[in-house]
């Protein structure tokens, strides 16, 4: 039985009657993922918990907090999310993300041992996989934000666990550390290269720094900025885009506006200069081969023409219309440009359009082996 609305009736009428496999296609549906939440919780629990290899205590949590979340007003993240299932799957796929990072550390000779720091460690997701991969002591930090403070519970008094509500520049956390993790955070900081060059400062003499970071200037980006989903928002700067984000009426005030500045691929690299840096993993988009890239490009061109009008429209501002059209218009020329990428990130070569981020390890020591490229296909 693969139709879904034998699998809802079936949820409804005889919930022990649905097999895993018929679990597992279902909650590809956000109607039949809500039905089988109520008809079944601790089943969906087991599976997500399966397939994130996470605690079923934490999905449990996870899913009692987003259904609290999807009545929000202003989200300041993921807003734009329609369902629980989509919130659930959006976090799942960051989390896999960093999950893969870690995994991918061993090809470069690094052993999961020691100390591990989570910077931005948000609900706990990386802090949760380095334990999964053998990290002996972990302790994290994030802004002291109501949204997180059931998460600072679940790790309140967790062997082996420490959960900091505080800022990363307001105190010092010490050094020692194997592992410092800093997954889509420098977005949010004032001075990217300040917190780069302390997040290195915290490690031991063989210790790494694994930096998960997107590029603002790639097309998934540019069409949908990860946390508003507007087209354009990326490319401006953080007055332009908060005064943007209130024009369509996303945050309350423009103060909400949780994107401080987009670092480049050049300024990391700049402030890790003095350090080893690897490319460990380098994302382009999915389904697509850079060979390929002239095609996906012409996509990318004719969804944000499609897009532009009706973002035009929503806008009340002038002064963030004709920042908008500016942007908009130079981006359009760089979509016509050949694509190509390279490292290091001063090559002209690199592309401004067919990476959506990066996952670099910056370190104290050299690698035992050579710089590792892996075009790892993504969402």
């Amino acid at each position: 039985m693969s139709n879904l609305s034998e699998v809802s009736e079936l949820l409804l009428l005889a919930p022990d009657l649905v097999s895993d496999d018929m679990l597992g296609k279902a909650l590809g549906d956000d109607a039949i993922f809500a039905m089988a939440l109520a008809c079944c919780e601790n089943r969906v629990i087991a599976r997500l918990a399966a397939t994130m290899r996470l605690p079923e205590d934490f999905i449990g949590l996870l899913l009692r907090e987003d259904k609290k979340g999807m009545s929000w007003k202003y989200r300041t993240d993921r807003h734009r999310r329609k369902s629980l299932r989509g919130e659930v799957f959006n976090r799942f796929g960051n989390a896999n993300h960093l999950a893969g990072a870690l995994d991918s550390l061993m090809h470069l000779g690094i052993r999961p041992a020691g100390r591990c720091f989570d910077v931005g460690c948000g609900l706990g997701f990386g802090m949760l996989h380095a334990a999964r991969v053998g990290y002996a002591e972990i302790s994290g930090c994030e802004l002291p934000m109501p949204y997180y403070r059931p998460f600072v519970d679940y790790f309140d008094g967790k062997s082996g666990f420490s959960y900091q509500p505080v800022d990363f520049f307001s105190q010092d956390f010490g050094g020692g550390y194997s592992l410092v993790v800093c997954q889509d955070v420098l977005e949010h900081i004032s001075d990217p290269s300040l917190a780069i060059r302390k997040m290195i400062s915290m490690l031991d003499s063989e210790g790494v720094l694994l930096i998960l970071q997107g590029n603002h200037q790639s097309a998934s980006f540019v069409l949908s900025e990860p946390h508003y989903g507007v087209a354009f928002l990326s490319l401006l700067d953080r007055m332009l885009g908060a005064q943007l984000c209130r024009d369509l009426n996303l945050i309350p005030s423009e103060e909400d506006y949780v994107v401080n500045r987009w670092p480049t691929i050049e300024e990391i690299a700049e402030a890790a200069a003095p350090f080893n840096v690897q490319v460990l993993r380098q994302f382009t988009p999915i389904g697509r081969s850079l060979s390929t890239s002239s095609e996906h490009r012409a996509m990318i061109r004719s969804k944000l023409e499609s897009a532009l009008p009706n973002l035009r429209q929503r806008i009340c501002t002038e002064q963030i219309q004709r920042a908008v059209d500016l942007v908009a218009d130079r981006y359009m020329k760089v979509l016509d440009q050949r694509p190509g990428v390279a490292w290091p990130p001063n090559s002209e070569s690199v592309s401004r359009v067919d990476i959506p981020g990066w996952v670099l390890v910056i370190s104290k020591r050299r690698f035992d082996s050579a710089t590792l490229i892996d075009s790892h296909l993504i969402d």
